[in-house]
């Protein structure tokens, strides 16, 4: 939160309404990671407390799109991996790509202030200075093109 207002990305109070929803859609998201643990960490050291926070929750990945702070060398003994938002989203896309369609037309659906469809809302998601999810985008877009209605 504190790198979203730092950045100019949003208000300390949209940064704290966002945490607060994050945690209660992911309580099990809320880790403690011992200072020990953080302590053994060989990545760099401002997110060496992110790679001992996945390793105290058993994660398989970290999703990043700052992966030049976690270089493979230092996650291999901790059985982890990073990778940006836009591959991540891409390999879950490939395993479920109903499923993330409909989770993508239910987020449309929950715009308010104006209704947007999917290709306004792959738009937004693409968007090199929002959220940079272009292949995920692209992915998408041609898989609700191809795919019968």
């Amino acid at each position: 939160m504190r790198n979203l207002v730092q950045k100019g990305k949003m208000s300390t109070q949209k940064a704290t309404n966002l945490e607060q929803v994050m945690k209660i859609a992911f309580p099990e998201a809320m880790v403690e990671a011992p200072v020990e643990l953080e302590r053994v960490m060989t990545n760099d050291p401002k997110d060496r407390h992110v790679v001992a926070a996945a390793v105290a929750a058993n994660a398989e990945i970290i999703v990043t799109s700052n992966i030049a702070d976690f270089n493979a060398e230092a996650l291999i003994p901790w059985n982890l991996k990073a990778d940006s938002p836009d591959n991540f989203l891409c390999d879950l896309f490939d395993e479920y790509p109903e499923e993330i369609l409909q989770v993508l037309i239910q987020q449309c659906n929950k715009y308010t202030k104006r209704s947007i469809n999917l290709s306004e809302l792959l738009d937004m998601l693409s968007k090199k200075d929002g959220a940079n999810l272009i292949k995920f985008a692209n992915k998408v877009r041609f898989y609700s093109s191809s795919s019968p209605s």
